[in-house]
């Protein structure tokens, strides 16, 4: 189902899927990075289910989206994460949202046994880890001095406030002004203002990355967004805050951990 740009008038009944995956797609990838990318849709999409999917795309790419999602909106530009927020609350049909970068991998097995199922007032924020297939090209950050697994890892002593995967319930609180992070996922620092948003709307920021483990897939070395190079500018300048591992909620959230 491909749909043009719209704004939609009101939220839909949420039913249906366990949790629904929302990611947006385009720029210029090589053919090996939009491989990559394929493969991370596959297997997102095998765990969610086709119907559970939704893509925003933003330029045009050589593969069939429509083997992994049911939801394709074609835009001019890359959404923001307001844009995207205001899509979910909008658009899906589901009470659970992951809203997650193109390139990160779901775990199978962690995301089928434990419960994806934030309370009203919790954004889970996750960090992600290397890929088993390629640890170090798909490991640590723009700097250098990142450690290779931002979740377990350690960075001048201090845990790393990274987060690749957000998960929420919907429709979440009219508090959160979503106009804070009108900024692309892909920006240094954009997930720090994400979760500074929600913070401010009375929103607990968990993260269970030690249970709930993705992957970062991005084997191909070379190929980085701009927006995303240790050169580029950081867009959290005024929110200097930390994501703190929340290991207590894995035994909640998951039979063995």
């Amino acid at each position: 189902q491909q749909q043009q740009e719209q704004q939609v008038q009101k939220p839909p009944t949420r039913i249906g899927c366990t949790f629904a995956i929302l990611t947006s797609l385009g720029g210029n990838p090589s053919q090996a990075r939009l491989r990559e990318l394929e493969q991370a849709l596959e297997i997102n999409s095998n765990i969610a289910g086709k119907a559970c999917m939704h893509l925003i795309v933003d330029s045009p790419l050589e593969v069939d989206l429509s083997k992994y999602a049911t939801h394709i909106t074609h835009v001019k530009q890359q959404y923001t994460y307001h844009r995207l927020l205001q899509y979910a609350q909008e658009s899906i049909a589901a009470r659970t949202l992951v809203l997650m970068n193109s390139d990160i991998v779901l775990d199978a097995d962690r995301f089928t046994a434990c419960s994806i199922k934030p309370s009203a007032k919790e954004l889970w924020s996750i960090t992600r880890h290397p890929h088993p297939s390629c640890p170090k090209t798909s490991g640590g950050g723009a700097a250098k001095s990142l450690p290779d697994n931002l979740c377990t890892g350690l960075h001048k002593g201090r845990q790393v406030s990274s987060a690749d995967v957000h998960v929420l319930q919907l429709p979440f609180s009219l508090a959160v002004d979503t106009t804070l992070v009108n900024v692309t996922p892909n920006n240094r620092g954009a997930e720090n203002l994400l979760m500074a948003a929600f913070k401010q709307a009375g929103y607990t920021i968990k993260n269970p990355c030690h249970c709930l483990l993705t992957y970062h897939l991005h084997c191909i070395a070379s190929e980085r967004s701009d927006t995303a190079k240790l050169s580029a500018p950081r867009v959290d300048t005024k929110w200097k805050g930390t994501n703190p591992r929340t290991p207590q909620l894995c035994s909640d959230i998951c039979a063995q951990t």
